[in-house]
């Protein structure tokens, strides 16, 4: 535009001259055009670097840019490129071709690139000021104890580290990356590569911080957070939701038992632990801290074991264990109406007699508490020292409370032998004196066959004895007074079965 206007002022001031000026006229325009044209193209066409971004973006005409790298850009490459190739470029002094690079060596803090275009004694400067950060990092970082999780990267600032309940302390040893950099380990100063003091660990979580310092004062924090396992595997507290545990809860105390009644078929156990980060199973089933566990199932007229697991995090273990007794369905028992010689035809002859008795509840089952030989009896050894297991046909359940059937008072409740302890009959059998055939040995040891064998020839037989029970008593007497004729006459005690 320059030149077209410029052209047409010389045409119309020259156009008088004579010819042989226009020579003259005609090389004077043109050296002003060349002239016009270099400088008009003497800017870069583009600039591009390896890495990082120039700001602001480039333009031909904007001749200053900035950029910050991180410390571990350690050079840049820089590429110009024009679109008359008659300009020379030089970077940093460097002279390199249109569309070639050359890679320029950062120091920390602020480098300068200078880019310099040359043409016909003309030059142009662009300017690019490189800021490469300060080096607060780490090259390494061990522990004593244990190992850092994830692995050591000078990147990565944030780490775990477990370790047993017996490790009590631990030394940090950091490698700073840059010499003009400094450390501290939990605000003291630390030289590089050497360990710190023991820090001591608490049981649970330790949070260790290591700040390193470069020389423009930035900073970079790595943080280790080391838990020491807790060897704590006792509970603090121990809730049922039914029934009231003996003896009183405490966390030393491991063995616990209770009664419940039959109606409760069910309980829940809510453990809470001492150290709130052991794991905890109740019944083999997983159950949080201070949460009722998943219900358990209890089975009626029957002794169970819940055990309460508790495992603390170094993997040391505690059982807690509550013997639970569910009781049976209660049972009735009656005096018959009726009166008997001993013979009463066996063991099964007195249980007919026993079912077709006018005292009986017609809906209900029962048997006749006597025993003989071979066919019933409640124990063979002393109070039933072997358990249920001498039990043979017997009358009694395990874990069940018996009540009269005529006023419904509670008379007993079984053991898990299926028998009473003597002296620990809440009332008397029948509450009359009347007495009633048994066949069990008249004895404070009492429970088993009568010692002469005294039950009438095996309930067959009106001669010879038979021992019997007195009605109204809640001693041993109560299954094993003394011994009647079997010619005489007693009645039958009956139980619901």
């Amino acid at each position: 535009m320059k030149f077209a206007l410029l052209s047409f002022l010389l045409a119309a001031t020259f156009s008088c001259l004579p010819s042989k000026n226009e020579v003259k006229l005609e090389y004077f325009a043109n050296l002003f055009q060349e002239s016009s044209s270099s400088s008009e193209s003497l800017s870069l066409l583009s600039l591009a670097t390896d890495t990082g971004t120039l700001n602001p973006s480039f333009a031909p005409s904007t001749l200053e840019y900035t950029m910050t790298v991180e410390n571990s850009v350690s050079s840049l490459t820089v590429t110009p490129s024009v679109s008359n190739d008659a300009i020379s470029i030089t970077i940093n002094d460097i002279t390199v071709a249109s569309g070639s690079s050359t890679t320029t060596n950062l120091a920390t803090g602020s480098n300068t690139i200078s880019i310099v275009l040359s043409l016909n004694n003309e030059s142009l400067t662009y300017t690019l000021v490189v800021s490469r950060s300060y080096d607060s990092s780490l090259s390494a970082l061990t522990v004593s104890a244990g190992s850092l999780s994830p692995s050591f990267d000078s990147a990565t600032t944030s780490y775990t580290v477990t370790v047993s309940n017996a490790t009590t302390s631990t030394t940090v040893t950091p490698i700073i990356n840059s010499t003009s950099s400094t450390a501290k380990i939990n605000g003291t100063s630390i030289s590089s590569g050497a360990s710190s003091s023991s820090i001591s660990l608490d049981v649970g979580t330790n949070t260790i911080s290591i700040v390193v310092t470069a020389e423009d004062s930035s900073t970079s924090t790595y943080t280790i957070t080391i838990t020491r396992q807790s060897n704590d595997c006792t509970l603090s507290n121990y809730v049922v939701s039914s029934g009231t545990i003996s003896p009183t809860f405490s966390s030393a105390t491991t063995s616990y038992s209770m009664t419940v009644a039959n109606a409760t078929s069910t309980i829940t156990i809510t453990p809470t632990d001492t150290s709130g980060v052991s794991s905890i199973q109740v019944s083999g089933s997983t159950t949080s801290s201070g949460t009722a566990s998943s219900a358990i199932a209890l089975t009626a007229a029957a002794s169970q074991d819940i055990a309460t697991v508790v495992t603390a995090q170094d993997g040391t273990s505690c059982t807690y264990t509550l013997t639970v007794v569910r009781e049976g369905s209660t049972k009735e028992i009656f005096l018959t109406d009726t009166l008997y010689s001993g013979s009463l035809g066996g063991i099964s002859g007195a249980d007919s007699k026993c079912n077709a008795d006018a005292n009986r509840d017609t809906s209900k089952t029962y048997k006749a508490m006597v025993v003989d030989s071979s066919n019933r009896r409640a124990c063979s050894t002393t109070a039933c020292s072997g358990g249920s297991s001498e039990n043979l046909d017997w009358v009694l359940q395990p874990y069940t409370p018996y009540i009269r059937k005529s006023d419904s008072a509670a008379i007993f409740t079984t053991n898990s032998s299926a028998i009473f302890s003597f002296g620990s009959l809440t009332n008397s059998m029948t509450g009359s004196s009347e007495n009633y055939y048994t066949g069990i040995t008249s004895s404070s040891n009492g429970w088993r066959l009568s010692g002469g064998g005294s039950n009438c020839s095996s309930w067959g037989s009106t001669s010879g004895n038979s021992n019997y029970g007195q009605g109204d008593s809640t001693s041993y007497t109560a299954v094993g007074r003394a011994t009647i004729s079997c010619s005489g006459t007693a009645r039958l005690l009956c139980v619901e079965q």
